[in-house]
């Protein structure tokens, strides 16, 4: 098999089979190259101006890795179509994101149900990505339920895992890449993972448990990396003015509805960028961001672990407390905002296969047998985070800061957290 070698600055040289440089080259993955990948981060670490396409390059050559280790060490036999497709899904996963990433993706949600997997779907059997997958001999349903991990085969549920799992190729590499560039420097514990994988008589991908520590340190990589880049006040900051700017421009242009892939693939951050810096509606809040004249975080209170996230029944009472909590400073609701980000404190999955927050663990005797154990039997840490890490802030102008700091702590009761260095 030809290869060509790509020379990224987290995973060094990437060899990729010369046979998927026209998928590379095709305008579903270049359009990435116009994404980025944080879009609140560089108003905290100038250097996270990385982008989706890096991203999606360094997946598939995380699923490589542990592709070949599998084969190669352990014995797994995976024919040669559903190894590319399986690189393939790697590679494609993030296709279905919309401009500006998560905060197009809210627009979305709320308005037609759709998240940018189902957008990665219809992009992989609906535009010339898909015809040139079928022209490779590849079935490109197969590959978009591999990128979304929805194959769900028997034999192969470790498949999804890869790509869509506890501890899978897509949160490999987005740690380490966000880390790199945001100078947050997290351990990479990749090629850990990959070495203490294996596969279980269900079909499982499965990790040694000898490599506890390895698991647990990922695990707190993770709860890190939300803390500090993630859910940081200023990069949420950001994040809720472009949101809020997205659905002013909504109120005159079409964001939801498209007849054709090509009417979705027009918006990246660049093409939407320009129209809320145009639009009457939106436009004073794009020159506030220019000016970093950002909202500022004035009430805070973080759950760190949580059994059940309490965030579904606070939803539904936002509009309320915001309503409270402007009375209360005096002040017009329109400049109050909620702000309620949330992660699972293992990575979420989507194969029928496992239960939530389960990380399949086995014991490995001297004779190669193995036996599934419990992570939680072994582990101090890890029942201690299984659950939600949840915050809720508010946020509100400059101006009006320390007043509605106070009715917020008022109206919710909590305690205060009211500091703001810069």
């Amino acid at each position: 098999m030809q290869f060509f070698h790509i020379n990224d600055p987290v995973s060094g040289f990437i060899s990729v089979p010369r046979k998927f440089r026209e998928v590379i080259d095709s305008e579903e993955i270049q359009r990435l190259r116009r994404i980025k990948q944080l879009s609140g981060a560089p108003y905290v670490y100038p250097g996270a101006n990385h982008t989706r396409f890096e991203h999606s390059m360094g997946v598939m050559y995380e699923v490589r890795k542990q592709l070949d280790f599998l084969v190669n060490t352990k014995g797994i036999e995976i024919d040669q179509e559903l190894y590319d497709s399986t690189l393939l899904a790697g590679l494609c996963h993030d296709i279905g994101h919309g401009a500006f990433s998560h905060n197009f993706e809210e627009v979305l949600l709320a308005q037609s149900g759709q998240a940018h997997e189902d957008f990665t779907r219809y992009l992989l059997l609906n535009s010339v990505i898909g015809d040139i997958i079928s022209n490779l001999g590849l079935n490109k349903r197969v590959i978009a339920d591999l990128a979304l991990g929805n194959l769900n085969r028997e034999e192969y549920f470790f498949l999804d895992q890869i790509i869509t799992g506890p501890l899978d190729c897509d949160s490999r590499d987005y740690l380490v890449r966000d880390s790199y560039h945001c100078g947050t420097r997290f351990a990479n514990h990749s090629e850990r993972l990959v070495i203490l994988s294996d596969v279980t008589d269900e079909s499982n991908l499965a990790y040694n448990i000898k490599g506890i520590s390895d698991i647990e340190s990922f695990l707190l990589t993770r709860l890190n990396a939300f803390r500090t880049i993630y859910f940081h006040k200023t990069s949420r900051s950001v994040q809720i003015m472009i949101g809020e700017a997205i659905r002013k421009l909504g109120e005159d242009v079409n964001l939801v509805e498209y007849n054709s892939p090509e009417e979705y693939l027009k918006w990246d951050d660049l093409s939407l960028y320009y129209h809320l810096l145009h639009n009457e509606k939106s436009k004073s809040i794009i020159q506030r961001i220019n000016r970093r004249d950002l909202l500022k975080s004035c009430y805070e209170k973080p759950s760190f672990i949580l059994k059940n996230n309490p965030q579904a029944s606070f939803v539904n009472k936002s509009d309320e407390i915001r309503q409270a909590i402007a009375e209360k400073a005096k002040i017009s609701v329109d400049d109050v905002y909620i702000d309620l980000p949330f992660m699972p404190s293992v990575p979420y999955q989507h194969t029928s296969s496992l239960k939530p927050n389960e990380i399949p663990v086995i014991s490995v005797d001297g004779k190669g047998n193995k036996t599934p154990v419990s992570l939680v039997d072994y582990s101090l840490f890890f029942p201690l985070i299984q659950g939600y890490f949840n915050i809720i802030r508010v946020y509100t102008l400059r101006k009006n800061q320390e007043q509605v700091g106070l009715a917020a702590k008022k109206i919710l009761k909590d305690p205060i957290v009211y500091s703001d260095p810069e």
